[in-house]
Formats: structure tokens, C-alpha cells, sequence
């Protein structure tokens, strides 16, 4: 099979990947969207709750860990390779807009604390990235054949 018949069939099925910068940045925008929905849901529910003010930083910090690490996970699966490299491209990127936002928002607490915070994404970040170009092998077990019951 050709090449441009292999692109021509990936292109129908829509397994066509995308090119370094592309994939990053989509997974970005996926990842953010998916952080604004999940950030919106929670408010509900905090809001409902009691005293949800109290759990306001720590399901914050739990979704941008959970966001570092399936955002890494995305960028991972679109590079198709280096899923180290596209998992620290994508992490620089999201903490970057999370610096923005913080800057724009006003951020409090020691800058220690927020140093390791964001060496914590990032890591995250990288290790989705390397989870995302991880495929499982499709090697059959060489042991002895089944016997099928007569």
C-alpha cells in the first residue's frame, strides 16, 4: 500500500495524527475546556455543601493535578512519539496559563508552596505524556495450546 493510500485511509477513519505543535495545543484546549466544566461542577457542588468553602484549594489542587496529568495523556496520544517531550511542551504550556491566571486573579500563599505545586503538574504533566505513547503489546502467549474439551 502507498503512502498517500495510507494517509487517505487514516484521514477516513480519523486516526491521522497530528503534528507536534498542533497536538500540544489541542490538548490544551481540550484541557482546558475540560477544567472549566469540571471546575463549574464542583462549584455546584460545593456550593451546595455546608461548609464547601473549606474544600475550595484542595479540589482545586486535585483538578489541576488530575488536568496536568490527562492533558499530558492527550498530548502523548496525538505526538505519537516522544511522549516525554510532548508531556513537558504541554505541561510549560498549561503552567503557563495557570501562571497567567494567577498573576491576572491574584495568588496567595508562600512561593515555595507554589514552587512545588507547579514542579508537581509538570511532572504529572510528563508522565501522562509518557503513559499516552504507551501501547500495550498485542504479543499472544507462547505456552502450550489450549486443549478444547470433548
Amino acid at each position: 500500500m502507498t503512502a498517500q493510500k495510507k494517509d487517505a485511509q487514516r484521514a477516513k477513519i480519523g486516526t491521522r495524527r497530528a503534528g507536534f505543535a498542533g497536538g500540544i495545543l489541542s490538548s490544551l484546549l481540550l484541557t482546558l475546556l475540560l477544567g472549566a466544566a469540571l471546575t463549574l461542577l464542583f462549584a455546584f457542588i460545593l456550593s451546595r455543601a455546608e461548609d464547601g468553602t473549606a474544600y475550595v484549594r484542595t479540589v482545586g489542587c486535585a483538578i489541576s493535578a488530575l488536568l496536568a496529568f490527562v492533558g499530558g495523556l492527550i498530548a502523548g496520544g496525538r505526538c505519537g512519539h516522544s511522549g516525554i517531550l510532548s508531556g513537558l511542551a504541554f505541561g510549560a504550556l498549561y503552567l503557563g496559563v495557570l501562571l497567567l491566571l494567577g498573576g491576572l486573579l491574584g495568588t496567595t500563599g508562600s512561593l515555595l508552596r507554589r514552587l512545588i505545586g507547579y514542579a508537581v503538574l509538570l511532572l504529572l504533566a510528563v508522565l501522562g505524556g509518557a503513559a499516552g505513547t504507551a501501547r500495550p503489546s498485542r504479543r499472544r502467549h507462547r505456552g502450550r495450546p489450549h486443549r478444547v474439551a470433548r
